[in-house]
């Protein structure tokens, strides 16, 4: 009599690597871009407070997945790791007081392009930064251990898919590029080779020119 035995599948945490290494590039830039905006260049500033809705929307999203799928199931399971995951928690409401006062200043600057919001909302730009910088480093280093170990391979991927699921069809091809600047060669493959083919045909002949073009006028100073 043979005993067949059955291993679970471990979850790769290598994809939402990828994500936070766009939160973490692009929230470190911003403080930057944000006060070398001249004082009265509505133009400009309305440009960069686009793209800095975007990133905030969708870090939002992506911290309120992690709140709904991923605590909960770590502090049923990972009882003798609870004080981490708390302190995970607690991080996510540090970062997300510091994204609502930027989404205060936001529209105040961007609508009048004032010096002296400008610079607040920079400070502002630069702690949330530095607090999500150090949430995300702890939690790839302490976090994504425990949840291989604790949650199965289809509750991970379903943390991607809700992820994804908040990002507008419009905006698809611009958190593609972003994610894809700064990957490594087997990840650009893994995530272009998994794109529907339409897709992948038009990431290749015209998204990525698009996402070139306004990566250059986002940077420029």
């Amino acid at each position: 009599m043979t005993t067949q035995m059955l291993v679970r599948r471990r979850p790769d945490t290598s994809d939402m690597v990828v994500l936070h290494r766009v939160f973490r590039r692009e929230f470190g830039l911003a403080p930057d871009l944000v006060r070398a905006v001249p004082d009265g260049d509505v133009a400009r500033a309305d440009y960069l407070a686009g793209h800095l809705t975007l990133l905030l929307v969708g870090l939002r999203h992506h911290h309120a997945v992690e709140d709904e799928l991923l605590w909960p199931r770590l502090v049923e399971r990972a009882t003798l790791r609870a004080d981490l995951v708390h302190r995970m928690q607690a991080q996510h409401a540090r970062v997300a007081a510091f994204t609502t006062g930027v989404e205060t200043l936001l529209p105040l600057w961007r609508n009048a392009a004032r010096e002296d919001i400008r610079d607040r909302l920079a400070e502002l730009l630069y702690d949330l930064g530095r607090a999500l910088d150090g949430h995300i480093a702890e939690e790839e280093l302490e976090v994504f251990p425990l949840a291989a170990d604790y949650l199965s391979a289809d509750e991970w991927a379903l943390l991607g898919e809700r992820s994804r699921a908040g990002i507008k069809r419009s905006d698809m091809m611009i958190f593609l590029g972003a994610m894809l600047e700064n990957a490594e060669p087997a990840e650009r493959l893994r995530f272009v080779d998994h794109l529907p083919g339409p897709i992948r045909l038009f990431w290749r002949f015209v998204g990525h020119r698009r996402y070139e073009r306004r990566v250059a006028r986002i940077r420029a100073t």
